[in-house]
Parts: C-alpha cells; structure tokens; sequence
C-alpha cells in the first residue's frame, strides 16, 4: 500500500487538499486572479521541476535554485546578503563604500596605499606606478635624485685630489693658497690673498668637505673658549674662523688689527659636549658666501 500524501492549494482564502496519491500531477497553469496563492507541501520541501530537472528547492531554512537555474531581477528585494559566499562576479565601484575614514576602503590615490611605518628614517617615494619606500640611509650621507629612477643615499661630496697641509687631523680646515691644488690650514691672521675655505679635512687623505648651505658639517674648534669673551660654545652662536690656531673654528670673533673676521655660520649643537683642554668638533650650519670683514 503507497504512502499517502497531500497536497494543499490555498487561493482567496479557500483551501483545497488533494490527498491519497503518491503524485499529484499539475498541468497547464495555476493561477488566481487575486488574493494569494499557497503551495503547501506536507513533506520538508517543495521542488519545482520543468521537464523533469528540478530548478528550484523550498525549504524552511533555504531557497535555492538548481540546474543552472539563475536568480535574475534588479535585486531590490535581497537584503542581508552574506558577502563571504560570492565566489565569483564583479561587485561595481559605485556599491563599495570608498574613501580616506577608517570604515571605508582606500581608492584612488588615497594615502593609506603608502606603505606601513616600519622603520624610522625610511622615505617615500612615487615610482610613477606605486608608493614605494627607501630605506634610511647612514648618517652624514645626503640624498640624491637619479632622475626618473628611485633616488639613492650618497656619501657627502668631497674635493679630493688635493695637497694638504703637514698631518692634517679630522675637523680642520683649509683654503686653496696660491698654489694651484694645494691646501693649507687657515687662520684669521694669516688668510693672505685666498680667503676662502674650502672645505673641512675629513680624516681621508687628500680630501675635504666643502663647505656649503643646508647641511651641517664637523668643524674642530680652539681650545680654552670657556674663558674667551662668549664663553664656553653653544647650539646657535656665530662660528669664525680662530686668530690663534690654524685650521681651527671659534665662537669669537676676531678683534686684533689685522685679523680677518670670517664668518662660517652657526653652531648646530654640541654634539657630545666640548672639551676646554684639546677643542673639540662642533657640528657647524655652514653660511658661505658672507663678506669677510678685516681688521
């Protein structure tokens, strides 16, 4: 003996049970001019078939369509759509909630596409196609543009090639004399006819720092300046060339007839602090370029 089973049409409110049978075969169409329409299945689905494939399944916990059975529509109606199942398709820009808060997704040139902080002293930089980032270079070195290709740290430009005073120590410095190629330790009192310093002798044979704007440089300076007029060196106080001590910096400047009073610039800071007995190398801002004035 089959199974008995029923099915239940509901339409303007009167209901009509069709029962003892293992199928119930439907044809042609079911329809009601108004009110509502109800298929009730007694069993835990109902599956509409077309032609004997089976292209949608109801249950109490899902909708689903089947055998290549797409939902077509312009989706108003589906709401609380779980994101995680789309495995496939393109969501369009305009349904993505872009711009630069938190709570929105970076677009554009948004700068949150730079990339994280992850070491002090890195720069950024445009590589024309994405924010890329140079590592921090070594301390003294100076940055420089390579054109259209990632810039680069390099060490700071020497004049090299050039013949320096009788053992030169790191700090001193020097101006082109006469003689073509050659240095000699200056000094306020002793100058002559080349008044320009040319740069710092930097503890590498035959080269020096030049002296230039915009970037401090290690100057060594007298000893004995706690005492002098200005006292002992501090960050910000006018550096010149000594009247005492070839090749070396003071904070006072020169006064005796005869001296020339060149200014180098300022102090930076203490670097360490200085030392009354030997002088010590003071990081100078360099001024270049300032009139000399003599005694």
């Amino acid at each position: 003996m089959a199974t008995a089973r029923s099915l239940v049409f509901t339409a303007g409110g009167l209901t009509q049970e069709a029962k003892d049978a293992d199928t119930q075969i439907v044809s042609a169409i079911l329809g009601n001019n108004s009110g509502s329409f109800t298929l009730n299945a007694a069993g835990t689905s109902l599956l509409l078939k077309v032609g004997g494939t089976t292209y949608l399944s109801v249950t109490s916990s899902a909708l689903t369509a089947a055998g290549g059975a797409v939902f077509t529509g312009d989706g108003s109606g589906l709401t609380t759509l779980n994101a995680s199942n789309l495995s496939s398709g393109t969501v369009p820009i305009a349904r993505v909630p872009t711009g630069t808060s938190g709570s929105t997704v970076p677009f554009g040139n948004d700068a949150r596409f730079n990339p994280s902080p992850s070491s002090a002293g890195r720069l950024i930089y445009d590589s024309g196609t994405a924010w890329l980032a140079l590592a921090a270079g070594t301390a003294g070195q100076i940055l420089q543009s390579n054109g259209a290709a990632a810039p680069s740290w390099v060490d700071s430009p020497t004049v090299s090639g050039q013949t320096l005073w009788s053992t030169p120590a790191s700090g001193e410095m020097g101006y082109q004399t006469s003689t073509a190629g050659t240095l000699a330790k200056v000094k306020a009192d002793a100058i002559g006819t080349c008044p320009d310093v040319v740069g710092v002798y930097q503890g590498t044979a035959a080269n020096v720092g030049p002296m230039q704007d915009g970037k401090p440089i290690g100057i060594l300076f007298e000893s004995a300046l706690n005492s002098g007029g200005t006292g002992a060196p501090a960050a910000g106080q006018s550096v010149f060339v000594s009247p005492t001590t070839a090749g070396r910096a003071t904070n006072n400047a020169p006064t005796s007839s005869g001296h020339v009073v060149l200014y180098l610039g300022e102090i930076k800071d203490l670097n360490g602090g200085y030392d009354n007995t030997n002088g010590s190398i003071l990081n100078v801002w360099p001024r270049v370029g300032q009139p000399i004035v003599r005694n």
